[in-house]
């Protein structure tokens, strides 16, 4: 199974009540889970949903053989773990931004991944997705040639050094990676736009029909 049959399958809503997650807390919940077994508590910490709502993601996993729970939590099996590392693949680092002026918000967290510049357009269609999923924005920045870009080509650098400094200093891009930071009021809505974000690069048709 790869990541996008179980966030398809994730997303295919069966017979009932709406379910309490949705996919970006799936992908959450693998990235959480690929560095070591977990708590519920600790999952709904981390994800910023309720113990209810984690325990059917919990659930939905086990049943599709992505999980495994034991006494005191739950930790990926060899089918999750190679999700995990389809996901790291792409997803390489990922970080609160703080003291940026660049964005749209005060709260910024951002998600570097990897050669997927030829992936970008203009930037807006992740700025779209990010508001869908509860951010205020997103801001796309790919690096090439040694600077980093707002897409077709603006170097931020000219216009704000400081934070171009701070970004590559967290994230430290290589050639034609691409750098995503979703800004929201509160933390937790950036980190979902910033994986809203990113998800709709790596899968462009999967989050538009969610």
């Amino acid at each position: 199974m790869s990541l996008y049959d179980l966030l398809t399958l994730v997303r295919s809503r069966a017979p009932g009540p709406a379910p309490s997650f949705n996919i970006l807390h799936v992908v959450k919940t693998v990235l959480i889970l690929r560095d070591g077994p977990a708590g519920r508590g600790y999952l709904a910490r981390k994800l910023g949903i309720g113990e209810g709502a984690v325990k059917n993601i919990v659930s939905r996993m086990k049943r599709e053989g992505i999980v495994k729970t034991m006494r005191g939590g739950c930790l990926l099996t060899e089918k999750g773990r190679k999700i995990a590392d389809e996901i790291s693949k792409w997803i390489k680092s990922e970080t609160e931004l703080e003291g940026i002026s660049l964005t749209v918000a005060p709260k910024n967290y951002a998600i570097l991944l990897k050669n997927s510049a030829d992936k970008i357009k203009m930037g807006v269609e992740q700025r779209d997705i990010a508001v869908i999923f509860g951010a205020s924005g997103a801001t796309t920045l790919i690096f090439r040639n040694g600077k980093l870009l707002m897409p077709p080509d603006i170097d931020i650098s000219i216009y704000n050094r400081r934070d171009a400094e701070i970004i590559l200093g967290k994230l430290r891009p290589e050639e034609g990676d691409v750098i995503v930071i979703g800004s929201a009021s509160d933390e937790m809505k950036a980190m979902y736009g910033a994986l809203a974000a990113a998800i709709s690069i790596l899968m462009p048709d999967l989050l538009s029909k969610a």
